[in-house]
C-alpha cells in the first residue's frame, strides 16, 4: 500500500495534477492500494476535491482522526470537547471545527495551550507549517494509518510513506518504508 500526504506531497498550492491523479491510478491498476493521509476537514477536503475518493482505496482525515473506508466515515477518536470551541470563542481566536479535531492558525498557540490548559483537557497540539491541530491525546497521522490498514487487512509493514511536513513524521515512522 502506498500511504500518502497530499498536501505539499502530491499537490502544488491547492491544485491536484492530472498528472498526479494519473499516477496513483497507475500505482492501482497496478495492484497497490492507496491510502491518502492528510490534516484536513473532512467536509473542507470533500468540497474542494469531490472526487479523490474515487481513485484512493481509503482516506485518514483530521491528521488521523477520522478514516474513510469503502465511502463509510469512521471517526477514530471522540472530538475534542466543545468547551474548546467556547473558550476560544470568549477568547477572539477564529477556530474550524472538523468531526475530531478543532484547526486553529499558529499565531494562537499560546491562547490555545493556555485554554486546553485551564480547561483540563486531554489534548495535544499538532503542527503543521504554520497551522495547529487540537485533536485527542494519542491520535496522529500514524494511529489513523493503522486503523485505515487494519480494515484493508493490511500493516505497517505493507506500506511506503510519502509525506513532507511535521505532521507527516508519526506515519511515516509506522510505514516499513
Amino acid at each position: 500500500v502506498a500511504a500518502l500526504d497530499f498536501d505539499g506531497t502530491l499537490t502544488s498550492g491547492d491544485q491536484l495534477s492530472a498528472e498526479a491523479v494519473e499516477a496513483i491510478d497507475r500505482v492501482r491498476r497496478n495492484g497497490l492500494l492507496v491510502v491518502l493521509v492528510t490534516g484536513r476537514i473532512g467536509a473542507e477536503f470533500a468540497h474542494d476535491h469531490p472526487d479523490i475518493g474515487e481513485h484512493v482505496d481509503a482516506l485518514v482525515l483530521e491528521n488521523g482522526a477520522v478514516a474513510v473506508i469503502n465511502g463509510q466515515t469512521h471517526p477514530v477518536a471522540a472530538p475534542v470537547d466543545a468547551a474548546l470551541d467556547a473558550a476560544l470563542t470568549d477568547r477572539g481566536v477564529p477556530f474550524r471545527r472538523g468531526e475530531v479535531l478543532v484547526a486553529v492558525d499558529g499565531k494562537h498557540a499560546s491562547a490555545v495551550l493556555e485554554v486546553i490548559g485551564e480547561l483540563g483537557l486531554d489534548c495535544q497540539i499538532i503542527r503543521n507549517r504554520s497551522a495547529l491541530m487540537v485533536l485527542p491525546a494519542g491520535v496522529n497521522k500514524a494511529s489513523g494509518l493503522v486503523v485505515a490498514l487494519e480494515s484493508l487487512g493490511l500493516s505497517p509493514h505493507n506500506a511506503v510513506g510519502v509525506g513532507d511536513a511535521q505532521n507527516d513524521h508519526a506515519f511515516l515512522s509506522r510505514c516499513q518504508v
